[in-house]
């Protein structure tokens, strides 16, 4: 009897299924021919970017039709005509191509170059190509339409695009419509554009269009942009601006209004100051520390006697009305401070820094006591600004010790009110 197949010992022969040969063969050969086609690529990678022209060449002829192999020499219009013969998408070489016309002064077709770019590709590159390229040849019509939809998708810095448009036109309307779109961040950065340059007057139309848009990510321009119009004395501009962040949010504290007598704001310390707008301005020297607290909100002042001999510890810009009578309460107290301290408030006209009423801060104890300070604004004037100010007396040394600020207030003084009727007694500096 025969041994049974695969009993131990024995040699089982191997049959090759002609079905699985069948697929293996051709698969093996296709594993093989993918194996050289990388290694080609891989090879002619390798050439383009050694970068010398004979390597560059190789590397076309080995992939003729990859177009980024063609790209690297933009006056080259051969291989930049073969770039986009094999990639129609290919919008960099569109835009070179259309440029080499130019040159040769081809217009139409640098034009229909520009054109086929941005119909292949709608990214900014194509849109910002065709707003310089009808710039170049006073076709204002042309700039204006790429002008503007280079903007509606802009996606870093366009003072190049800004500057242009004022170049084409000194109307600064003409540039807010025609090239500039309501987008948040596109309004933002124009805003910036015309503040860094001094067009305060320019800027407010715009100031107002992002005001009504205004969101987290354009405040920072928002604020400073309040700043400049209060230091260009255009307080209406300034408090809409101001009252438009606080009423979204967006700033944390009361609208103002001046019309109210309502001119003081973060009086009563409810949030840290931020040294922007209409919230007071904190730069304490070196020697001199300004804590918030919270319980009770009060603003603490310390001194430690290397401060510099005269410093200003405390300001905030007023939209005061011309010709109104104003009164300043508060309450304070000290730890250490001596009877002649040298701190006072004053208050100056915006524009031109004369004093038109100052109050020094007399002895005080560890007690809270009120204090006071009233003053007219002259007419004519843009505003006002509060600053509370340490000056050292003479015969005295710098100042050592604490002072706490609470409860600040600012409102329109009652006809009755008189200076002996005041917490401080004040007066204008012109009767002193």
């Amino acid at each position: 009897m025969d041994p049974s197949p695969g009993a131990k010992g024995d040699r089982v022969p191997v049959r090759l299924d002609p079905v699985r040969a069948l697929i293996a063969g051709p698969a093996a050969l296709a594993l093989g021919l993918a194996t050289c086609w990388t290694l080609k690529l891989g090879y002619a990678d390798r050439l383009y970017h050694a970068g010398s022209p004979a390597a560059v060449a190789e590397a076309r002829r080995l992939e003729p039709a990859n177009a980024t192999y063609f790209q690297n020499d933009p006056d080259d219009r051969p291989a930049l005509e073969h770039a986009v013969a094999e990639n129609p998408r290919y919008s960099q070489g569109w835009i070179e191509l259309g440029l080499l016309a130019e040159i040769e002064g081809d217009l139409r077709r640098a034009e229909r170059c520009l054109l086929e770019a941005n119909r292949v590709d709608s990214t900014y590159e194509p849109r910002w190509s065709l707003a310089n390229f009808y710039f170049r040849h006073a076709n204002q019509q042309g700039f204006w339409t790429w002008a503007r939809k280079a903007a509606e998708i802009a996606y870093f810095n366009q003072t190049p695009l800004f500057q242009l448009c004022w170049r084409v036109s000194q109307d600064p309307a003409t540039i807010l419509a025609r090239a500039i779109p309501d987008r948040p961040t596109i309004l933002a950065e124009y805003l910036y554009f015309l503040l860094l340059q001094k067009r305060i007057e320019e800027a407010e139309p715009v100031g107002e269009r992002l005001v009504s848009r205004s969101a987290v990510e354009t405040l920072p321009v928002l604020l400073f942009y309040c700043d400049r119009l209060i230091e260009a004395g255009r307080m209406g501009s300034a408090v809409r601006c101001w009252n438009a962040l606080c009423r979204r949010g967006l700033v944390n504290h009361q609208s103002l209004d001046p019309g109210q007598g309502r001119v003081l704001t973060n009086g009563d310390f409810a949030t840290s100051p931020q040294s922007v707008g209409f919230d007071w301005r904190v730069q304490p020297p070196a020697g001199v520390n300004v804590v918030r607290l919270g319980s009770p909100q009060a603003l603490r002042i310390s001194f430690s006697g290397s401060q510099p001999e005269r410093c200003q510890l405390l300001a905030q810009a007023l939209p005061v009305e011309p010709g109104q009578a104003y009164r300043l309460a508060y309450f304070w107290r000290t730890a250490g401070v001596p009877a002649a301290s040298g701190l006072r408030w004053y208050v100056a006209d915006l524009a031109t820094w004369k004093e038109l009423a100052t109050a020094p801060l007399p002895p005080a104890d560890e007690s809270w006591q009120p204090g006071a300070l009233t003053f007219t604004a002259p007419l004519g004037t843009t505003g006002a600004r509060l600053v509370l100010e340490y000056r050292r007396a003479e015969g005295t040394t710098r100042m050592e010790g604490t002072l706490w600020l609470r409860r600040m207030s600012m409102g329109f003084s009652q006809a009755a009110f008189s200076n002996q009727q005041s917490a401080v007694s004040t007066k204008p500096i012109a009767d002193r």
